[in-house]
């Protein structure tokens, strides 16, 4: 068994930090594992380097990589390092990843795992695609639209098989069915694919963009505009504006997911490249993953919050919010044919339907296969 020295040497990268030092206190903490007595872990605590001593251990808040987040186990050289960039800062449905990294899962498969922030969806899909991160934690769908246009990556696990896009509306409205929503005042982000879905939803009922108003505001200001009476509806991620605004604002939804607009969400993708040549440590990821997220869903995402809370001090994450953010993301897991599967299945029949709606939606030309767009290599068993 490696020792406790070479087992526990820690890095950090503190994106906020504008040339603090920080420092982690080494304990011995008994943590809980998937189904099995966890061997003891180190209890990681943030100090100011102020009171650190002999028995801590330093970290280093690098201003020069203020946009990335890196938290690595790398003493053993047996263990092969990954990298991982989410879609966005942290939040509560990346919990999973940070309770697998506490508790040493991740290591116990074999994995060195180092988590960065992404800068959105697109750029976490370039990052893959250029071969500057090993893994995305991005959406799928959106992936799909960079496959078909040449960019070299693959879905290697699906995690959320429902489209979390929808309409956002405030509370007791009684705008359900594309036909309410004839002559409406729509917000939307313009630089995101928001257009193209609530045209999908529109032509459910009949209807085509022509029919409403369509107003294009910044991302930040659709929900509050909406709350504010300005606007009737704001086009967005309906999941994480549930987890957003729970205990503070009531919310009324549309599901386009109801509407049979089917486009897998959030999953994990690699270059082409990285998947031949890391083959091993990306199933060792992914299935360390899907038991982390189904450890969570189980019963136990109050643990997982607290472990993105406790390794992530500098997103300041409100554990109420976090915890919301986590479980409304978790009511789209399922897709029918996802149902009782392990968390990363791919379904074959979700990514034909992806890739029909995309088509139909005409975000991706006719001539894109689904076969292009993902690998089963890596399925969770």
């Amino acid at each position: 068994m490696r020792s406790f020295a070479e087992r526990f040497e820690r890095i950090v990268i503190d994106p906020v930090s504008s040339g603090c030092n920080f420092v982690f206190k080494i304990g011995v903490d008994n943590r809980s594992s998937l189904g099995r007595t966890s061997m003891p872990r180190p209890r990681l605590a943030w100090k100011d380097t102020a009171t650190m001593n002999s028995k801590y251990l330093v970290a280093f808040g690098v201003c020069a990589l203020a946009s990335v987040f890196g938290w690595s186990a790398h003493a053993d050289s047996s263990l092969e390092d990954l990298t991982l960039t989410t879609e966005f800062a942290p939040h509560g449905f990346h919990a999973p990843f940070y309770l697998a990294l506490k508790n040493g899962w991740y290591e116990d498969a074999g994995v060195n795992l180092t988590i960065r922030d992404g800068k959105g969806t697109a750029n976490t899909i370039n990052l893959v695609g250029a071969e500057q991160t090993d893994v995305g934690f991005t959406s799928l769908g959106a992936m799909a639209i960079a496959v078909a246009k040449g960019v070299p990556v693959k879905a290697i696990a699906s995690i959320l098989h429902r489209n979390i896009y929808g309409l956002i509306l405030s509370e007791g409205s009684t705008l359900k069915e594309p036909a309410d929503f004839r002559g409406k005042e729509i917000l939307y982000n313009t630089s995101s694919i928001e257009a193209q879905v609530f045209q999908g939803f529109l032509t459910a009922g009949g209807m085509s963009l022509s029919d409403v108003k369509m107003v294009g505001v910044d991302s930040s200001a659709k929900v509050s505009s909406v709350l504010s009476g300005k606007g009737d509806a704001a086009v967005g991620p309906v999941p994480y504006y549930l987890g957003l605004l729970a205990g503070k604002n009531e919310i009324e939804t549309v599901s386009f997911y109801d509407f049979g607009q089917k486009i897998l969400d959030f999953g994990l993708i690699a270059n082409d490249a990285t998947i031949e040549d890391k083959a091993d440590a990306l199933k060792a990821f992914v299935e360390v993953t899907s038991r982390a997220y189904q450890y969570a869903i189980d019963g136990h995402a109050d643990e997982a919050v607290k472990a993105i809370i406790e390794l992530r001090p500098d997103a300041r994450l409100d554990y109420d919010t976090t915890l919301a953010m986590f479980e409304s993301h978790a009511k789209f897991l399922d897709s029918e044919d996802s149902k009782g599967k392990p968390v990363g299945y791919m379904s074959a029949a979700d990514w034909d339907e992806t890739v029909a709606t995309l088509k139909r939606l005409e975000l991706i030309p006719a001539s894109a296969t689904a076969s292009e767009m993902y690998t089963t290599e890596f399925s969770p068993k």
